[in-house]
């Protein structure tokens, strides 16, 4: 690990990426913003092996930054927690500029949870998300 530290947290522009526990031996927690109102939290998650990456794409804080296909569904925020940076990175942004057939496409290719808004209000949880 990092310097020898086990047990770490980083959080770089709301990308967390974490190593073993809490100094209190608890899992790290991990807030996600609500879509809507970026001074709230909309929920939170625990983070266990296998979840110690969660990265979140969205509209709010940058604006349309992503090319997006024409699709009855648009996403206005995407948060996935997987086992390492990458995936949860690349699959949060693809699935935002993918829309719901992206979505469906990658839950059955990668070992991931999702958390998504669209446009009309309509969300998608996995179960860690719905806890």
């Amino acid at each position: 690990m990092a310097h020898g530290h086990q047990d770490w947290c980083l959080n770089a522009g709301g990308d967390v990426l974490v190593s073993g526990t809490q100094a209190s031996g608890q899992p790290w927690t991990v807030g996600i913003v609500d879509p809507d109102d970026r001074s709230r939290l909309w929920t939170q998650i625990d983070t266990h092996p296998g979840r110690m990456a969660v990265a979140t794409s969205g509209v709010q804080e940058r604006g349309e930054h992503v090319w997006r296909m024409v699709s009855e569904t648009t996403f206005t925020q995407v948060t996935v927690a997987a086992a390492d940076i990458e995936t949860a990175d690349v699959l949060a942004t693809a699935i935002l500029g993918g829309g719901i057939a992206t979505l469906e496409l990658v839950q059955k290719a990668y070992d991931i949870d999702v958390l998504a808004q669209a446009s009309d209000g309509t969300v998608w949880a996995s179960p860690i998300f719905s806890a």
